[in-house]
C-alpha cells in the first residue's frame, strides 16, 4: 500500500514577522495548520524548520516528505543518520525519501546562547550550571498539550518571566498549537525533540547555540526518546548548533538546585494540575520525597508537605527507574525515608517483571505497530478528503 507524501510548507498569507503558520498537507487531501508566535521576537522561516517538523511524522506514517523551502545541506545530509536511529528503535518503520532543495543559511554575527526552559528539574539544572554562559531562555507554551490561555500556561509564562528577569536573561516565549496536529501523526514522546529543533531554527537569527536539557542520565543512550543525546545534534547545523545538556541522575540535579532560591520557588514539574502541583502524580511524588530527603520543603512553596505519601511510586521505563534509584540512594545515604526505599525496591521489581514479560511476548512492539497502523489509517483517510 503506497502512502501519499506528506508536504510541509509555510502559509505565505501570513506576513506577521512574529507569527509562523506551517501547513501539513496530507497527500492531495486535507491540510492542517500549526502556528508559532511570539510577542516581539521575529521568527525565521526556513526549510530547516520544515525539515525538523516534518521528518519524524513522515517516518511514522511511512510517507515521503516534501519540503517546499531549501534545507541546509548539512542538515539534509544528517537525514540518513536520523532515520537509521529511529528505525533502530522501531524496526517496523522504514526510511522515507525527502524531496527538498538545499541552500546554506546566512546568519548575523554576535548571536547568543539559549536554553529551552520549562521550570522543571532538568532545565532548571541546566540554567543553574550554565547561567554565566547563557543569554536567553526559550519557553514553549502549548507543547504540554495545555491550551495557551489556560491557568497552567499562564503560570508557565509567569515562571519563565520571573526566572529570566532574576537571572538578567532575555526571555522568548513561543506559543503553539502543535499538539492539535502532531498527536494525530506521532506520539509526543517520539516527537518532542524534533519540535524543539524546529523552534530552535525559528530562532537561529538570535541564537547561535541552543541547549536542550537532558531528561535522563547516561542510561538515556539506550532509551528510545524524542530528545536524545544522539539525535539532538543531528537536527542542528554548524552555524545553528544544539547541545544536549546534563546527562546526570535527577536526584543529583535536584540536590544542586537547593541553593537556587528562585528556581526552587518556581519549580514546575506537574502536567496534571492547572494551578501548580497535584501532589499525587509520579513527577510530584518524586519531588515531594526529594524535598523530604533533603529537608528542603521551605525552599519550594509550590509543594505541600501534607501531600507526601499520597502518590504511589510507579516506574514506567528505564529513565523512571534510574530517577527513583538515584533518589533511593540519596535516602539511604542520609538515613531517611526507609518506607520510600522499600517502596522503590518493590516498584523496581514490578517494573523488571513487566519489562521482561512485555519484551518476551513482544507486547511493546505490538502496541507500537498497532498505534502506527491507526495513525496510517487516519492519514490515508485524510489524504483523500
Amino acid at each position: 500500500m503506497k502512502v501519499p507524501p506528506l508536504t510541509v510548507s509555510f502559509d505565505e498569507d501570513c506576513s506577521d514577522p512574529f507569527r509562523i503558520v506551517v501547513d501539513f498537507k496530507f497527500g492531495s487531501g486535507l491540510t492542517k495548520k500549526v502556528y508559532f508566535e511570539t510577542e516581539d521576537t521575529p521568527l525565521h522561516r526556513s526549510g530547516n524548520v520544515l525539515f525538523c517538523l516534518g521528518l519524524l511524522p513522515a517516518i511514522e506514517l511511512g510517507a515521503d516528505l516534501i519540503i517546499t523551502r531549501p534545507v541546509d545541506p548539512q542538515l539534509l545530509g544528517n537525514a540518513d543518520k536520523i532515520q537509521s536511529q529511529i528505525i533502530s528503535w522501531n524496526p517496523n518503520c522504514k526510511a522515507v525519501s525527502i524531496h527538498a532543495e538545499t541552500a546554506r543559511e546566512d546568519y548575523p554575527p554576535d548571536r547568543g546562547r539559549g536554553l529551552f526552559f520549562s521550570g522543571g528539574i532538568d532545565s532548571s539544572y541546566s540554567l543553574a550550571t550554565e547561567i554565566d554562559q547563557l543569554d536567553t531562555l526559550v519557553t514553549i507554551i502549548g507543547a504540554n498539550g495545555a491550551k495557551p490561555q489556560s491557568a497552567s500556561s499562564n503560570r508557565l509564562r509567569n515562571i519563565a518571566n520571573a526566572v529570566s528577569a532574576h537571572c538578567a536573561l532575555d526571555s522568548i516565549i513561543v506559543e503553539t498549537n502543535i499538539r492539535e496536529v502532531s498527536d494525530r501523526l506521532i506520539g509526543w514522546s517520539e516527537y518532542h525533540g524534533a519540535l524543539l529543533a524546529g523552534v530552535r531554527h525559528m530562532l537561529a537569527h538570535q541564537i547561535e547555540e541552543q541547549l536542550i536539557a537532558a531528561s535522563g542520565d547516561e542510561t538515556s543512550f539506550s532509551r528510545p526518546w524524542g530528545s536524545h543525546p544522539l539525535l539532538d545534534p543531528l537536527f542542528a547545523t554548524q552555524d545553528a548548533r544544539t547541545v544536549h545538556h546534563g546527562l546526570i541522575a535527577r536526584a543529583a540535579k535536584f540536590e544542586r538546585l537547593l541553593g537556587e532560591a528562585v528556581v526552587m520557588q518556581n519549580l514546575q514539574v506537574c502536567d496534571g494540575s492547572e494551578v501548580g502541583s497535584c501532589g499525587i502524580c509520579n513527577k510530584c511524588t518524586f519531588v515531594l520525597y526529594a524535598l523530604d530527603i533533603f529537608q528542603a520543603f521551605d525552599a519550594s512553596p509550590t509543594f505541600r508537605r501534607q501531600d507526601l505519601g499520597k502518590g504511589k511510586i510507579t516506574i514506567s521505563g528505564p529513565s523512571s527507574l534510574s530517577d527513583w534509584i538515584s533518589l533511593q540512594g540519596a535516602a539511604v545515604k542520609k538515613n531517611r525515608q526507609q518506607q520510600m526505599v522499600t517502596a522503590v525496591d518493590k516498584a523496581a521489581f514490578r517494573h523488571r517483571v513487566k519489562w521482561y514479560a512485555w519484551n518476551t511476548l513482544h507486547i511493546y512492539t505490538m502496541l507500537k505497530v498497532f498505534k502506527r497502523f491507526k495513525r496510517q489509517r487516519r492519514y490515508l483517510a485524510a489524504s483523500r478528503s
